[in-house]
C-alpha cells in the first residue's frame, strides 16, 4: 500500500483562505520592495549602471519620501483634532445645549403606586389611539449606580452659580 504524503498532511493543515494568499503575497511584496528601495538608496550610481539600470528617481527622493511619511502619520492626529473641531456646532448655538439624543434624567417615586405618564400606542407600535398608563421607574437602591442622563442647562448652572445666576448675591 502506497503511502500518500499530502493526504496525510491535508488531515492536519486547513486549507488556505484567500485572504491568507494574499495577505501572504502582500508580505512578501513589501520585502522586495522594501528591499529594492534599500538598494536603490544605498548602492553607487556607477553600479546601477553596470547593472544596466539607468532609469530611476533621483537620489534626494531616498530622504523626502520616508520624511514625507514620517510627518503625515505624525500629523494625521492633529488632522483627525482639526475636522472633528470644524464638524462641531459653534457655541452659539442651541445645540451645545441639548439635541434630539439627549436623554432627560427620569422621574422617579418613592412607592411605585402613581397615576403614571400616558404613551400614545400608536406613536409606540403603529396600533389603535388608545392611551395606556406607563408607571414611573423605581428609584434604585442607594449603592447603585444611578441611570444615564443628560443634564438640564438650568441644573448645571443651579449647581454651579446657585442664587447668582438669579440676579442674587
Amino acid at each position: 500500500m502506497p503511502f500518500n504524503a499530502m493526504a496525510h498532511v491535508s488531515l492536519y493543515m486547513p486549507e488556505v483562505t484567500i485572504v491568507e494568499a494574499y495577505g501572504f503575497a502582500g508580505w512578501v511584496g513589501t520585502f522586495v520592495v522594501s528591499g529594492l528601495f534599500l538598494l536603490w538608496a544605498y548602492l553607487p550610481e556607477a553600479w546601477l549602471h553596470t547593472w544596466g539600470i539607468t532609469y530611476y528617481p533621483n537620489k534626494e527622493w531616498a530622504l523626502s519620501i520616508p520624511a514625507f511619511l514620517c510627518m503625515s502619520y505624525m500629523l494625521s492626529g492633529v488632522v483627525y483634532v482639526s475636522l472633528n473641531l470644524l464638524s462641531t456646532a459653534p457655541l452659539s448655538s442651541y445645540e451645545t445645549l441639548t439635541d434630539r439624543w439627549a436623554r432627560p434624567p427620569p422621574v422617579y417615586v418613592e412607592d411605585g403606586m402613581t397615576s403614571g405618564m400616558k404613551e400614545n400606542k400608536k406613536e409606540r407600535d403603529g396600533g389603535s389611539q388608545e392611551e395606556r398608563q406607563v408607571p414611573p421607574p423605581l428609584r434604585p437602591p442607594p449603592p447603585s449606580v444611578p441611570h444615564f442622563a443628560d443634564l438640564d442647562i438650568g441644573v448645571v448652572n443651579d449647581y454651579l452659580y446657585g442664587d447668582k445666576g438669579k440676579g442674587g448675591d
